[in-house]
């Protein structure tokens, strides 16, 4: 007692795991892979908006999660962002059927933009 040694049987039961956050290219590169393989039977306008898609919705959410006002805060704790977020996004996306969708890419970014306002602005 007192020497703030913790014994061997004490310590498994403890586990550190240390993940980094993601860079911005890495984001990008895994979204754009999901939804480009998604969209591939929309047809070809389509597939061109997908990076574009792809780079709004990483734009957005990286002011969000860089920008001092929508830190968390003891009143606004729920302002907590992860890629858990923009995966939201990419979820909404992936429930588009093709016979609603082909050929109109502006349908496409209308449901990124709704999908957009569903993750972020629900929370604030």
């Amino acid at each position: 007692m007192g020497s703030g040694k913790v014994s061997n049987r004490t310590q498994r039961f403890f586990t550190t795991i240390a993940i980094s956050v993601p860079t911005s290219e890495t984001v990008l590169g895994i979204f754009k892979l999901i939804l480009s393989d998604h969209f591939k039977n929309f047809g070809k306008d389509v597939v061109n908006i997908v990076d574009g898609v792809v780079n709004a919705a990483n734009k957005v959410f990286q002011s969000v999660i860089k920008s001092p006002k929508f830190s968390p805060t003891a009143r606004k704790f729920h302002y907590i962002y992860n890629l858990r977020d923009m995966s939201r996004i990419a979820e909404g996306l992936l429930m588009l059927k093709k016979d609603k969708f082909i050929g109109n890419p502006i349908g496409v970014a209308q449901c990124f933009f709704h999908e957009s306002q569903r993750v972020f602005e629900d929370r604030l």
